[in-house]
C-alpha cells in the first residue's frame, strides 16, 4: 500500500494506492457516518443552548463528559439508521457503480437522516414540556384520535424557530452529503 500527502487546491489529501478496498470502504462508510456523527454532535450542542435551564450541568467538562457517554447511543443510532446504506454500499458487485444506485444511495443516506435529524430538532422544542426525550409515544399520539393535527398551527406559529432550524440544517445537510457523495461512491472494488 502506497501512502504520500499531496497539496491540491482545497487543501492537504491522503492518497493511498487506489487498489486498497480498505481505502475505498473508509470513504464510502467511514466518512459519512463520521460526519453524522458530528452533525449529531452539532444538534446536541443546540439542543442544550435552548435547554440549558433543565440540567444540572455547570462546565463545560461535565457537558463533554455526558457527550462522551452518550456516544455510544449515537453510534448505535447512526449504525441503525443506516443499516440498509450500510448493506447496499459494501457490496463488491460493478453494478454500485451504475449512476442509478449511486443516485439511490444518496437519497437513501439523505433522507433516512434528514428524517432522524428532524426528530432530534423537533426534540428542542418538545423536551421542556414532558421532561424526556421524544420516543414512539409521539407516533402514538398522532395516531390516536387526537387534537394533534388541530393544534399543528398553532405549534408551528409558536414554536417557528425550530421551523427555520429544520429548513437550515436541512440545506446545510444537503451540502455536506453532496460533498462527501461527490467523492465517496466514485469507486471500484477490487475482487
Amino acid at each position: 500500500m502506497c501512502l504520500s500527502f499531496s497539496i491540491k487546491r482545497r487543501g492537504i489529501f491522503l492518497k493511498m494506492n487506489h487498489t486498497s478496498n480498505i481505502y475505498k470502504f473508509f470513504k464510502i462508510i467511514v466518512i459519512p457516518l463520521g460526519c453524522l456523527l458530528l452533525l449529531t454532535q452539532i444538534i446536541r450542542l443546540i439542543f442544550f443552548s435552548f435547554n440549558y435551564t433543565l440540567f444540572d450541568i455547570h462546565s463545560i467538562s461535565e457537558y463533554l463528559q455526558i457527550v462522551f457517554y452518550i456516544l455510544r447511543f449515537d453510534l448505535s443510532s447512526i449504525f441503525t439508521i443506516n443499516l440498509l446504506y450500510i448493506a447496499i454500499a459494501s457490496l463488491p458487485f460493478a453494478f454500485i457503480q451504475h449512476k442509478r444506485v449511486r443516485t439511490f444511495l444518496f437519497i437513501l443516506f439523505f433522507v433516512s437522516n434528514l428524517f432522524a435529524f428532524v426528530f432530534d430538532i423537533i426534540d428542542i422544542a418538545y423536551y421542556p414540556y414532558v421532561h424526556k426525550r421524544m420516543t414512539a409515544d409521539v407516533f402514538h399520539l398522532i395516531g390516536k384520535k387526537s387534537d394533534f393535527i388541530n393544534l399543528l398551527p398553532n405549534y408551528m406559529s409558536t414554536f417557528w424557530y425550530i421551523i427555520l432550524l429544520i429548513l437550515g440544517f436541512g440545506m446545510l445537510f444537503y451540502v455536506v452529503c453532496k460533498r462527501i457523495f461527490k467523492e465517496a461512491i466514485s469507486f471500484q472494488w477490487n475482487i
